[in-house]
């Protein structure tokens, strides 16, 4: 039903054409919405070319309005038998980023949002202890260039209903998090960290600051389509479930000491990962195991620290 979900909302109305007249002569605008706030992007003077092009997109608005009101049901009928949804904040911040194409430009939701979506996808039910956090990660590799322009992300999210605002650091560095004060959820936009320490880092696909992370270019290799649960069925992505897992196992090794309770919440989302791709997708963990042997003589031996922290039955399903 996910794939249905994802395949349907292709084509899905995000906005409306609206003309002004001036002097005589008709103008187009593009106008979308995020929330109760409305954005005109000037198309240009009318002309029969244009008209005909507006004229089809609405065509294949109409023709998807049905498979729009379906996903809707489609939602609906997951949530009541027992899919993972997320909370209203954490639905709005996902269908804003999905509105501004965040994840069409490249972004790649990661931690513990992407683990719950991997619930839906494996059909288990995550204990709410793992799988609930107050944390909307967003990954975005610097070295790769998107086929998407986003334009100026972060005076659009500054800018939208949501008034989601940079949190001030003490180094009084640019922000790469943002807080949605209502919610009291937190927004962080996070990019694979190469050679000297850096940071923040300005994002090639989405053109916003990030967090460099080390070894995060592991985790968003792969990365696949996947739907959040609420709406009409908000489309992301997120890293392979295998990777996912792997990384979770190194990020364990790397916490600080005071983060001994991130660190066990790491081994606990991978071993539970682990149990059930060994049942449901074994190969997703032996390739991710193969790409992890390509790895830095770093990242290879707190993957083998991590392992170790697993069950032996575990250890041998993916060795």
């Amino acid at each position: 039903m996910q794939q249905r979900l994802a395949t349907q909302a292709q084509g899905t109305k995000i906005g409306a054409f609206v003309s002004k007249h001036i002097k005589g002569q008709t103008y187009w605008y593009f106008q979308t919405s995020i929330g109760t706030r409305k954005t005109q992007t000037y198309l240009g003077k009318e002309t029969p070319e244009m008209m005909n092009q507006i004229n089809r997109i609405k065509a294949n608005w109409s023709k998807a309005e049905p498979a729009y009101r379906e996903r809707q049901k489609q939602v609906a009928m997951i949530r009541a038998g027992g899919g993972i949804v997320p909370t209203t904040g954490e639905a709005k911040i996902l269908e804003l980023l999905e509105q501004l194409s965040v994840f069409d430009s490249g972004g790649v939701l990661i931690g513990t949002q992407a683990f719950t979506i991997y619930g839906n996808m494996l059909g288990v039910h995550w204990n709410t202890a793992y799988s609930r956090t107050s944390d909307i990660d967003i990954a975005d590799d610097a070295m790769k260039v998107g086929i998407a322009h986003i334009g100026d992300l972060e005076t659009r999210l500054k800018n939208s209903e949501l008034d989601l605002q940079p949190i001030l650091n003490l180094q009084n560095q640019p922000s790469s998090s943002f807080h949605f004060q209502k919610e009291q959820i937190h927004l962080e936009f996070l990019t694979p960290m190469y050679g000297p320490e850096r940071t923040p880092i300005m994002t090639a696909n989405l053109k916003i600051r990030a967090t460099g992370l080390r070894f995060l270019d592991f985790l968003l290799e792969e990365t696949e389509p996947a739907v959040v649960i609420a709406k009409s069925g908000i489309l992301v992505s997120v890293p392979n479930p295998g990777r996912f897992a792997i990384h979770k196992l190194v990020v364990s090794e790397r916490r600080r000491a005071f983060e001994w309770n991130k660190a066990k919440k790491d081994r606990i989302q991978a071993q539970l990962l682990i149990e059930h791709l060994l049942k449901e997708r074994p190969g997703d963990l032996h390739l991710a195991m193969e790409a992890a042997q390509k790895m830095p003589k770093k990242f290879q031996s707190q993957l083998a620290k991590g392992l170790q922290t697993m069950p032996p039955d575990l250890i041998a399903g993916i060795m």
